[in-house]
Order: structure tokens, then sequence, then C-alpha cells
């Protein structure tokens, strides 16, 4: 029984790209930071001790880019 998705599996079976790893990190990590932001402008007070919603969406925004860059990357190495 397999117990990792499919998704974390390329097409010829093997385990997947440590880039793709980090990816799927990154974009976990920009998912909670976009939420954390939300929670923050909506309910007004300080999550994790941040003050400013800003800085939520500036650091999301950052990891969405790694996310692009690692996956960007990932599929150019494959055509080579």
């Amino acid at each position: 029984m397999n117990t990792v998705p499919e998704i974390f599996f390329n097409n010829k079976d093997e385990k997947m790209k440590p880039l793709i790893l980090v990816s799927w990190i990154c974009a976990s990590i920009a998912l909670l930071m976009l939420i954390g932001g939300a929670i923050d402008f909506l309910g007004g007070g300080g999550v994790f001790g941040l003050k400013h919603s800003s800085t939520f969406f500036t650091v999301a925004n950052t990891f969405l880019l790694f996310t692009i860059f690692f996956r960007w990357f990932n599929s150019d190495t494959k055509k080579s």
C-alpha cells in the first residue's frame, strides 16, 4: 500500500526531486502567511507578535516567488 500521494511521484514512478519538495514547503509557508495576514487584517490584532498585516503578505510573496523559481528550475532540468 502506497501511503505517499501520487503527486509526489513523476511519470517514471521515481521519488520526487528535492526541488519539488522544497517548492511544496515554500507554497505551504506562503499559504500560512496569507492566512495569517488575512486574520491580522480582519481581526485588527497582532498574530504571532506582529502588528502589521503587510509583513505577512511580504513574506508570502517571497515564498510564492521561491515556489515559482524552484518549479521553473525543475521543469528546465527535465528538458535537458
